[in-house]
């Protein structure tokens, strides 16, 4: 018992920055990324859920410069940020661009119009997100976003306030799924 108490003592005083890959959903997440040059830590991994059923769609991992449960942190403009979403199911241009646009819409309220034109420009350019497929989002400070699938850049928006937009679809008051948000700040995959 007593080298159990000691166990768990020493994990919960482990340090936010103690990263490894977490696997969810069946999807191993590595505890590093990069983004145009800067290492970043996994700070979350969730798994996307939709429908009544709870049908797994992807999972997200995201990676900051130092591990946060902090929203507000982690969308400040003046630090890179990548998000990494890995299907586990077929997913069409249309579908994902309901989706985000219907959560962006939800967490940017006034914003929506402007980062609409911008976000248009990156659904036209996704292929089907197949079984497999690895989109990312990168954000770097003075560059904007830039977006590929499977390790291909397909498009890259300057605009830095848009950047940081489109994590607050996954990360504002009201995502498209609580499981994910909470696994993207640190809860476990669930």
């Amino acid at each position: 018992m007593k080298k159990l108490l000691m166990a768990t003592t020493l994990l919960a005083s482990m340090p936010l920055t103690a990263a490894a890959a977490d696997t969810c959903a069946g999807v191993a997440m590595p505890a590093h990324n990069n983004a145009f040059g800067a290492e970043l830590v996994q700070n979350g991994v969730g798994v996307r859920e939709a429908t009544f059923l709870n049908v797994d769609v992807y999972v997200a991992g995201l990676y900051v410069p130092h591990k946060t449960r902090s929203v507000e942190q982690i969308l400040k403009q003046d630090a890179p940020k990548l998000i990494v979403l890995h299907f586990v199911r077929d997913v069409s241009r249309e579908e994902m661009g309901d989706a985000l646009n219907d959560a962006l819409r939800k967490n940017v309220e006034d914003e929506f119009a402007a980062a609409h034109k911008h976000l248009q420009r990156f659904i036209d350019k996704l292929p089907p997100l197949r079984k497999g497929t690895q989109l990312t989002l990168a954000y770097r400070p003075g560059h904007g976003m830039q977006l590929s699938v499977d390790g291909n850049v397909l498009g890259t928006e300057t605009d830095d306030h848009f950047a940081n937009l489109v994590f607050r679809a996954w990360l504002g008051p009201r995502p498209p799924d609580q499981g994910l948000k909470a696994g993207l700040l640190g809860a476990p995959c669930s």
